[in-house]
């Protein structure tokens, strides 16, 4: 009997797959994927932790999220398919994962045992016997983990926002807006949507209501700190920081910024150049809460994104002229800079 459930399975999968493969009707295709979604997590192994603290860097989830520190260990995702767990001093203790090619990793969250991660979908793994589980197959974009929930961005489903539990199960669309930026803070999320092209910047709570706070709103790379919200204008490129409540802005940095991390109120962030159409960046700055700016590193040509705050360094991978795709961390005071040896295993 346990056979033939398993091929009926089967078969209604590939039905709903040549459905989807000749119909333009959406609800198919949606149907589709929840059903193959339903197919994945009948092989997962539930959890249910103890302890159910998260363990996350906000700044960092806004820039990849390839570096999550704890009390003990470091865990790291080197050339975007090596995952590390280092101690302090960045001495490897344990290659959890390691892919010769594919879906780079990131947005590194931990909960008890459970390091939670995005790749081809959103992933787990167990930092102490390294089983490994598959909880969602589509297109992930932005990913929060809280106690009992797993939030999420589809950019193949609508960029809409999404819910389910932390086994994957009760899949469930909770807004339907088209969000480019997604920000946890303590009562949901802070968002960046667009409808009718206008962009407009929402407050959207954890069962998915919205309420629009600011339109226009062109800005990404969201951090709420209080009630202070700092951003990229996407026009200008200038690092902004505005007050939720009064709306008044303040430009913090006037040159173009490419990526920044926040370290209470210290703002580390890289440039670009005007005519980049890459969007790499050049150097590495500190602005400091008494708005002084220094140099950390102006001799690095920067990868995308990965700029992350790492105890008293601020780690970033970068391409160097002599060395290319480096790992390197340098001291946020700029007095030292580290050259990681990549992962080679």
């Amino acid at each position: 009997m346990k056979y033939l459930n398993y091929i009926l399975s089967l078969l209604i999968l590939i039905t709903l797959f040549l459905i989807n493969m000749t119909s333009t009707d959406e609800i198919l295709r949606e149907k589709w994927k929840d059903f193959r979604h339903e197919i994945l997590i009948k092989s997962i192994k539930p959890i249910n932790p103890q302890e159910r603290i998260v363990i996350r860097n906000e700044s960092n989830l806004n820039n990849i999220g390839v570096v999550l520190e704890t009390d003990e260990y470091n865990y790291i995702v080197f050339d975007g398919l090596h995952l590390e767990k280092t101690d302090k001093k960045l001495t490897t203790v344990e290659v959890l994962l390691s892919k010769t090619q594919g879906y780079h990793m990131g947005n590194l969250q931990l909960m008890d045992q459970w390091l939670f991660y995005t790749s081809d979908g959103i992933h787990r793994i167990n930092v102490e016997t390294k089983e490994k589980e598959k909880l969602y197959s589509d297109g992930v974009m932005d990913f929060y983990l809280t106690e009992e929930y797993i939030y999420f961005i589809d950019y193949k489903r609508g960029l809409n926002l999404f819910k389910m539990g932390l086994n994957g199960e009760n899949l469930q669309r909770i807004n339907t807006s088209l969000i480019l930026d997604l920000s946890l803070t303590d009562t949901g999320f802070l968002a960046v949507t667009e409808s009718e092209n206008q962009k407009q910047l929402i407050n959207i709570d954890f069962d998915g209501q919205s309420e629009v706070m600011v339109t226009p709103f062109w800005g990404n790379q969201l951090i709420k700190l209080n009630n202070d919200i700092y951003y990229r204008d996407n026009q200008s490129y200038h690092l902004v920081k505005m007050n939720l409540t009064t709306q008044a802005k303040e430009i913090l940095v006037d040159d173009l910024i490419n990526y920044f991390a926040m370290d209470n109120e210290d703002i580390y962030y890289s440039l670009r150049e005007e005519t980049d159409e890459f969007n790499d960046a050049l150097g590495i700055y500190k602005l400091t809460k008494e708005g002084d700016i220094l140099l950390l590193d102006d001799e690095t040509l920067m990868s995308t994104g990965n700029l992350s705050i790492l105890g008293d360094y601020i780690y970033y991978e970068s391409d160097f002229k002599r060395e290319p795709f480096a790992n390197n961390i340098v001291k946020k005071d700029g007095s030292e800079r580290i050259l990681i040896d990549r992962c080679n295993d």
